[in-house]
């Protein structure tokens, strides 16, 4: 992914800069985000608690953070999804937050329709969390 996004964005390299790095060191120093928005990446990070402390300590000290995700009932249905991706419900993402140093100002359950991967119209239910340091 890393390589196929500096390839797509050769162009506007002064626009956007993109780190590679292993989850558990964003190596870029403390509080120097404003803000972090990160859409359907929660299923892969291996230790979502020492993550979220990660993010903590990157973020500003009057920041936030938006996290995305499906719902667990709703990835089980889909086809690609396999044992390799960590799923979350809402009340496992409220417990992983409420133990977490972000304090948690909105969290929301959405949905809407979409196309499926196979071509079928499907209706995505996703969670949205407005955490704040």
């Amino acid at each position: 992914m890393y390589s196929e996004v500096i390839r797509i964005n050769k162009s506007n390299q002064k626009q956007a800069y993109f780190i590679l790095y292993d989850e558990v060191n964003i190596p870029l120093g403390i509080n120097i985000f404003d803000k972090i928005l990160t859409i359907n990446t929660i299923y892969f990070w291996n230790n979502s608690r020492l993550f979220l402390k990660e993010i903590y300590r990157a973020l500003k000290l009057v920041s936030k953070l938006v996290i995305a995700s499906a719902d667990k009932k709703f990835m089980l249905g889909l086809l690609f999804v396999n044992h390799r991706l960590k799923l979350y419900s809402k009340e496992i993402l409220t417990e992983l937050f409420v133990n977490s140093t972000f304090v948690c100002i909105d969290f929301t359950e959405k949905r809407d329709s979409g196309l499926s991967k196979s071509g079928e119209l499907v209706n995505r239910i996703y969670l949205v969390a407005e955490l704040f340091k």
